[in-house]
């Protein structure tokens, strides 16, 4: 199953980029396909990934220029990247004059997603619009965390960031986990800090927590991962460690998921559970009085072959705006208008007529039929409508 994972913390010099570069390396390394995309115009971990910064197209032709998301990818022997430079600095007051401008990363990750077991995201030490682009995109966030007190106060803005992410723009992002970083076994204040963490987030925080360690500090500067310049270091063996977690509790979360659908699937059955349509109106175009005439029908009704065709229209219209938009249907298909749905939607109809979730637009459905020779000029009813081939 793929799974979009954005590393995030809104305070710098936390061990975000190298948590990025060396979990991604290491998943690599345990047989994942992995792609790294570099949100963090700093483009650290574009060099750390062995790839030239000034290499274009990269992340920021991929959120304002439209590129096509295979060209913007560079392939490594530590995992696929999307390369960052200096230029996505100045994305977050581009990005301000796009429609749906928090949604730009997620549409573009979109044609890669199933090709990728995992796909990190590196954001920005700060919360702009590239770090909302992230949460925005992601399923889980991976917070890095320095074992110092200063990190204390920076997660609890983080978690208001990614609460406030959760609430209005991505209702299924969720906290994979929280990776204790610089951590030093010889200080009291590490441990005191890891503990309070601990007591707040409890099995949040992976048991696996990564040193303080030289060759994490000198791999950058040979273009390489920890884990390809000495796998053997301590900061190296701690991301391997941190890489089999991380698979584990996913294949946890999705062996609970499986048992919990079979033990739902099951009660119902057991209690002889029947999903029923929930019915919603319909009305005639074009009625005696001119203003049509309603009635009610089931999905299964209206919905039979190729007898409902969706169109999305501004709201709120009036009645002869609505009209012209079905005749216009009509004419562009060579098929007569039988009738449409009017807003508002009702959610409990069939999934292939669910509309977008979009405030500013409604959605009307229109069941139609061939073009005419013989059919009567007659106004349908419901019959005629839920009968259409």
């Amino acid at each position: 199953m793929s799974r979009i994972i954005a590393i995030a913390n809104q305070k710098g010099g936390v061990g975000k980029t190298t948590t990025c570069v060396n979990l991604a390396c290491a998943l690599k390394m345990k047989g994942k396909r992995v792609l790294l995309v570099d949100c963090d115009p700093q483009g650290n971990s574009t060099s750390g990934m062995g790839v030239d910064k000034n290499s274009t197209p990269g992340a920021y032709e991929l959120l304002i220029k439209n590129a096509d998301t295979l060209d913007c990818i560079r392939h490594t022997p530590y995992g696929d990247v999307i390369p960052s430079n200096k230029e996505l600095s100045g994305a977050s007051v581009e990005l301000v004059r796009q429609e749906k401008r928090e949604f730009v990363l997620k549409n573009a990750l979109q044609m890669v997603y199933n090709d990728y077991d995992y796909i990190f995201i590196d954001c920005p030490p700060s919360l702009e619009l590239l770090t909302l682009n992230a949460l925005v995109a992601a399923d889980n966030v991976i917070i890095p965390m320095q074992c110092e007190y200063y990190a204390l106060e920076g997660i609890a803005d983080l978690m208001r960031s990614i609460k406030m992410c959760n609430k209005r723009l991505n209702p299924e992002l969720t906290v994979q986990g929280i990776v204790m970083t610089m951590y030093d076994g010889r200080t009291k204040l590490s441990d005191q800090v890891v503990n309070e963490v601990r007591k707040f987030f409890g099995k949040k925080v992976y048991k696996t927590m990564i040193p303080r360690n030289v060759r994490l500090s000198e791999a950058p500067s040979h273009r390489k991962p920890a884990i390809a310049y000495d796998k053997e270091s301590k900061g190296a063996r701690a991301y391997l460690h941190l890489a089999g977690e991380l698979i584990k509790r996913e294949e946890k979360a999705a062996k609970a998921a499986q048992e919990k659908g079979r033990a739902r699937r099951a009660l119902d059955g057991q209690r002889g559970v029947e999903r029923r349509e929930e019915p919603f109106e319909l009305f005639s175009l074009g009625g005696a009085d001119g203003e049509g005439q309603r009635a009610r029908a089931l999905p299964s009704e209206v919905g039979k072959g190729d007898a409902v065709r969706a169109a999305e229209v501004e709201h709120p219209l009036g009645k002869g705006a609505l009209h012209a938009h079905a005749q216009r249907a009509a004419q562009q298909s060579g098929r007569t208008i039988h009738g449409p749905l009017p807003p508002p939607y009702r959610r409990n109809s069939t999934p292939s007529m669910r509309p977008p979730m979009r405030t500013s637009r409604s959605v009307m459905l229109l069941s139609v039929s061939p073009s005419p020779v013989t059919r009567s000029t007659a106004p349908p009813t419901l019959t005629s409508m839920s009968s259409v081939p």
